[in-house]
């Protein structure tokens, strides 16, 4: 917060014209640790990841269940969440930007032949794809790849 502070006021006396913006994970369970209220009185905008909501560092919780449930990485019901805590503290639609991404996660199942929604297990993140070395990230030029090779 402080360095939000100290930028805004930075703008403000040398009046460059510059915008200040925060990206904020979406997840409610992690937004509300942030002090929106505060927050919106220094920031231009929010920028929010409706991406990344899920992945391989969801943990058996008392929020995941007791295993580690294969969840999509963008999923309205915790997007709309988050977003109603940005409402109830009084942040308005126009300072919000809603992050989007060109890219995919991939998680290792513990049964392969699992395929019903809601009920798989993983064990990890997969296998990194040919266009990236890390583990699950598939790019938008990976993901395409994959793809054509199923059809």
């Amino acid at each position: 917060m402080a360095l939000c502070r100290e930028i805004r006021q930075a703008f403000t006396e040398t009046d460059i014209g510059w915008e200040l913006t925060v990206t904020l994970p979406m997840p409610y369970l992690t937004m509300r640790y942030f002090n929106i209220d505060e927050l919106k009185t220094l920031v231009d905008f929010f920028n929010v990841m409706t991406y990344d909501v899920h992945g391989p560092w969801d943990q058996p919780s008392l929020w995941n269940g007791e295993t580690n449930l294969v969840r999509g990485h963008t999923n309205l019901t915790d997007i709309s969440a988050g977003l109603d805590l940005l409402w109830r503290n009084g942040v308005t639609a126009d300072k919000v930007v809603m992050g989007m991404t060109f890219m995919a996660r991939g998680l290792l199942l513990k049964d392969t032949t699992c395929s019903k929604p809601g009920t798989c297990l993983f064990q990890g993140a997969a296998f990194p794809s040919d266009c990236s070395t890390l583990r699950g990230i598939y790019s938008y030029q990976g993901k395409d790849s994959i793809l054509r090779s199923l059809y």
